[in-house]
């Protein structure tokens, strides 16, 4: 039988969606809104509960925090309810022991301290009755171990222990206290993929964003992983080519980088920038040809972001809190993350305003649908992606080209029509299981797969 595509998925599945209408709780952290951060948590959380919103049904946004913060009204402004949790000092990213034990005698607390706080999620929970869970990243999951009244949906980007080793490799060797330190750390991880299945062992559907990701948990204890695209907002709809074009007629050629500066990302990205390709650039096209603005908050990474400004080529725009004209006005997204980790939210973004984009190769590994020469041009080092901004300098024709089918490949399959769709009827999926006490095959896999 033929794989359906997902137009025809979503076609097939519409009425079903209507008559199967659910209370679901998203669990997330602080970062739920993207008026107030451009980090890719915040995205996908208030894409994921568009998506379901979307589809009719009610949404209630668990958030763990300390505080109500003032962004929490739009997200109820968007249709949700939302409830906190608060965490106390139960830091997420921190051991909850001391180096020796979190080495030799580790447990799941240690790497995933919100596990002490199932208690407080299950009474919440009983409280608010839910048809469904979706929990975003692992750390959050764990709030809900042991949680099993409900069913529930894990959604996954990162590796959690991939993402130690490339901060220890970040790490400078002096002063060596701190390179041994982090050392232990690096060793200390080896021991956290165990208690990433155990997570996941009772969770009847889990997702991840990150194509290669999901084959990993398939290969290391979680066969039931599957990979769907992130469902992304639509910042600029049908008529992107008009507004982008409003952007036309400057001076320089503009190139957008944009990320948290104290992400592993968007640091090892930064690095390849300045040592690599902005050298290049200014050597092949001279300095005064073109402007690099470098968009996301900056305070965290004083050196990096003193590198950055020693270059008058670069603009150091610190957070912006609207950047639809930064992606709108760029003639190219550079993406030079050169790690095996997750998914670029920017790119999928970039995309979604037809920017053209220029990658490093390693980023296709989340993202398949990302195809050199057809939606944007990549390399494997920093050279050959300064010779593809080069290109993209010189030709406005292939420019075109690839912003048309950037936009096209998010419309088909990262929009919260396609991508969405796609999330909303595994959860769907799973609600249905737990009433009638049938495993039912996964459509989403079906369409993906």
């Amino acid at each position: 039988m033929n794989t359906p595509s997902v137009k025809e998925f979503r076609a097939n599945t519409s009425v079903s969606r209507r008559s199967q209408l659910m209370h679901v709780v998203l669990l997330t952290d602080d970062y739920c809104a993207p008026s107030v951060t451009t980090r890719g948590t915040a995205i996908n959380t208030w894409s994921i509960m568009s998506s379901l919103l979307r589809a009719g049904h009610r949404v209630t946004v668990v958030v763990i925090s300390n505080s109500e913060s003032e962004h929490f009204k739009e997200v109820a402004a968007a249709g949700a309810t939302v409830r906190t949790v608060p965490y106390g000092d139960l830091r997420p990213y921190a051991f909850r022991s001391r180096m020796r034990s979190a080495i030799l005698r580790p447990q799941l607390a240690t790497f995933y301290p919100w596990v002490e706080l199932a208690r407080a999620v299950r009474a919440l929970l009983e409280e608010i009755r839910p048809n469904a869970l979706l929990a975003y990243t692992l750390y959050n999951l764990a709030a809900t171990h042991g949680v099993t009244t409900y069913p529930r949906m894990a959604v996954l980007v990162d590796l959690d222990h991939v993402a130690a080793h490339y901060r220890w490799r970040d790490t400078s060797i002096r002063p060596l206290r701190q390179y041994l330190r982090a050392t232990l750390r690096r060793i200390a991880h080896a021991n956290q993929p165990r208690f990433m299945a155990q997570l996941l062992a009772d969770c009847p559907a889990v997702v991840d964003f990150a194509a290669h990701h999901a084959r990993w948990f398939r290969r290391h204890g979680v066969p039931n992983c599957i990979y769907i695209p992130p469902p992304t907002r639509d910042p600029v709809g049908s008529n992107w080519r008009e507004l982008r074009d409003s952007f036309s007629g400057r001076e320089k050629f503009r190139i957008l980088l944009i990320g948290h500066f104290a992400g592993i990302a968007s640091i090892s990205g930064l690095r390849s920038f300045i040592t690599k390709i902005l050298p290049r650039l200014e050597k092949e096209l001279g300095a005064d040809a073109f402007e690099v603005h470098a968009v996301g908050d900056y305070s965290k990474n004083p050196n990096l972001a003193a590198q950055l400004r020693a270059h008058s080529s670069v603009k150091l725009r610190g957070y912006v809190e609207n950047v639809d004209e930064e992606f709108l006005s760029a003639d190219v997204l550079l993406v030079p993350t050169p790690i095996n980790l997750g998914t670029r939210t920017r790119v999928i973004e970039g995309f979604s305003y037809g920017c053209c984009v220029v990658a490093h190769e390693a980023n296709a590994l989340g993202i398949p649908q990302m195809l050199h020469e057809k939606n944007a041009l990549m390399a494997r080092d920093g050279v050959g992606l300064a010779d593809a901004v080069i290109r993209a300098f010189s030709d406005n024709k292939l420019r075109a080209r690839l912003q048309s089918n950037a936009r096209r490949t998010f419309e088909e399959h990262f929009s919260l029509d396609s991508a969405g769709a796609l999330l909303t009827a595994e959860l769907e999926r799973i609600a249905a299981d737990s009433i009638t006490g049938e495993i039912l095959e996964s459509p989403a896999a079906r369409v993906l797969t």
